[in-house]
């Protein structure tokens, strides 16, 4: 192996494995030096050195005495013929191994920064769920995407193994070491598919501890509970001033079977505007939002307005009793009713006639 091709290679290395060009050189030197130490008429100790940019390399042997003192310092570089086969013996076997270890202690240190992350992501997990993974279908699909996640992880960590202890040692790829991978990507594929599949299950789930409508501030609430209609509904509103208000209705029971829901709300005498009355498109348990703005509900007149809910529930036709709120003016101020004087009416005194009136027949 020339000195152009040794620096190729670590070059190609660097840039594959992501490891800086010093740190596998550190490494290069570690192994010549464990391979200098193999030859018969090796030194006690040895300090191989390297120039980067020329890729030479030289061997300073010592003795090493009773008391542990490195002596008789000398160069001891093998010939250019004999450093060149030193270094394709060692070059693939001691660095493959050592980069293994570097890229050990790298993964390590990455995760070990994470631990925070990692916690974190628990801690929000258990809050999301409320700690309990096995009573919610979120935390069901949480524990089954884990666990296709660790499968992944071991089926790819254990085929990097089979590769970096059995592809090291042998020059060529059998069928048998073939299948044997193919089976391990395999399985791999697969199980990142399963967690592709759980990631979008998720999606259409909602944590129970997460809300799933929009938050909105509700100023006024209305609720209508009737057990023997087995009829449980809220009525929230935006707004308890003049104008355009959203609304949002929540139906508690039943869980099924409704239909025909709608709200009717009365506004106060007034010339303008009298009942309005919005359907609601739900069929049991769940909100529905009619946002504020343009498609809002016209309360534009201030004073006490009345509720009613119709609905036609699995016990029959349901129509639930008044229910009042009162919508203030523009400036928060409450309505004031116009009281109107009737008109006086002068009614003209009797007079008792002068003669009375002949009353025999």
């Amino acid at each position: 192996m020339s000195n152009v091709d040794m620096s190729e290679a670590i070059g190609m290395l660097a840039q594959e494995k992501g490891i800086s060009e010093d740190t596998l050189l550190h490494v290069l030197v570690e192994a010549l030096a464990s391979a200098y130490k193999r030859r018969p008429d090796a030194a006690d100790e040895v300090v191989v050195e390297v120039n980067p940019e020329t890729m030479e390399f030289s061997f300073i042997a010592y003795d090493v005495d009773e008391d542990g003192n490195w002596i008789n310092e000398r160069d001891d570089t093998p010939k250019k013929e004999e450093l060149g086969r030193i270094a394709a013996q060692t070059f693939r076997q001691v660095m493959s191994q050592r980069i293994r270890e570097v890229e050990s202690e790298r993964k390590f240190e990455e995760y070990a920064n994470r631990e925070g992350d990692i916690v974190t992501g628990i801690i929000q997990m258990i809050l999301l769920d409320g700690g309990d993974l096995f009573g919610t279908p979120h935390g069901r699909v949480i524990l089954l995407k884990t666990l296709a996640v660790a499968l992944m992880i071991f089926v790819a960590v254990s085929a990097r193994q089979f590769v970096n202890q059995r592809l090291a040692r042998a020059d060529e790829m059998t069928v048998p070491m073939a299948d044997r991978l193919r089976r391990a990507f395999g399985v791999e594929a697969a199980a990142g598919v399963v967690v592709l599949a759980m990631s979008a299950w998720l999606l259409s789930l909602a944590p129970p501890n997460v809300a799933t409508g929009p938050d909105i501030a509700y100023a006024i609430a209305v609720t209508v509970d009737a057990p023997e209609a087995d009829f449980a509904v809220t009525v929230r509103l935006t707004r308890d001033r003049v104008g355009l208000s959203g609304m949002a209705v929540e139906v508690d029971a039943p869980d099924d079977g409704l239909s025909g829901l709608e709200v009717v709300l009365t506004a106060p005498a007034n010339a303008t505007i009298g009942t309005i009355t919005q359907p609601v498109p739900l069929t049991g348990v769940g909100v529905a939002v009619l946002p504020e703005g343009e498609q809002g509900l016209p309360l534009t007149v201030a004073g006490d307005w009345t509720l009613v809910v119709n609905a036609v529930t699995p016990t029959g036709v349901f129509i639930s009793p008044l229910q009042g709120f009162t919508i203030q003016n523009a400036d928060g101020t409450e309505a004031v009713a116009e009281l109107t004087t009737p008109p006086v009416v002068t009614i003209p005194p009797i007079t008792q006639p002068s003669t009375p009136p002949n009353t025999q027949p």
